[in-house]
């Protein structure tokens, strides 16, 4: 029904490899954040109009991320004047590294859901939703490096290893955020989500040392 819409997830995609590889953090941290505070008001008032369903859920869902693209894109003032060389450039480039981004990307996308596929495959699906609840919960864990790549992503791409001193940053933020976590967890757990999902808690504690 929505597939005409569906173009907004490479675009996407292109938008956070091109902010990141300009070094626009703002425009990053918009792209990420725009969808999320266009939906849920207007998830609320057409709810309070119309009613909700899963058809409105995902075409709000869709054009939040297309309003978002296209005023992200507007503000980076896109210059056409010389389509010709920009394509040549990009498959030049694909010809030296695309395949290994491809094969990355691939390996990656396999893998982080390995673990959901194998217990599925061996046990239930009730375990599968307590694993990805674990991992979702944990998730933030993982931004502070990606914050932190983000962040120097310019300054890396011309220098031969990553300065110690990030290295070590990175590696005290992530600890101390670890032991925080470690801390909080279960109270969280009990808080948002009852008695009833606790034994999700010991698998909290592994997925978050991971």
């Amino acid at each position: 029904l929505y597939a005409a819409l569906l173009f907004v997830f490479p675009f996407q995609i292109y938008l956070q490899e091109a902010l990141r590889g300009t070094n626009d953090i703002r425009g990053l941290a918009l792209l990420n954040a725009l969808p999320q505070l266009a939906y849920v008001p207007a998830a609320l008032i057409l709810n309070y109009l119309y009613g909700f369903s899963l058809d409105m859920a995902l075409l709000i869902y869709l054009l939040s991320m297309v309003v978002t693209v296209f005023l992200l894109s507007a503000r980076g003032k896109p210059d056409f004047s010389d389509v010709r060389r920009g394509i040549h450039d990009i498959l030049n480039n694909n010809r030296a590294v695309g395949s290994h981004i491809y094969v990355a990307t691939l390996v990656t996308t396999s893998t982080a859901y390995l673990g959901q596929f194998t217990l599925a495959y061996f046990h239930d699906t009730r375990l599968v939703g307590e694993f990805a609840l674990a991992l979702t919960i944990t998730m933030p864990l993982a931004m502070i490096p990606n914050v932190i790549a983000t962040t120097f992503f310019k300054q890396f791409a011309s220098l031969n290893r990553i300065p110690r001193k990030v290295v070590v940053l990175s590696a005290i933020l992530c600890i101390t955020t670890l032991i925080g976590f470690l801390v909080v967890i279960k109270e969280i757990v009990l808080v948002l989500y009852t008695e009833r999902f606790i034994q999700i808690v010991p698998l909290a504690y592994i997925c978050a040392v991971g």
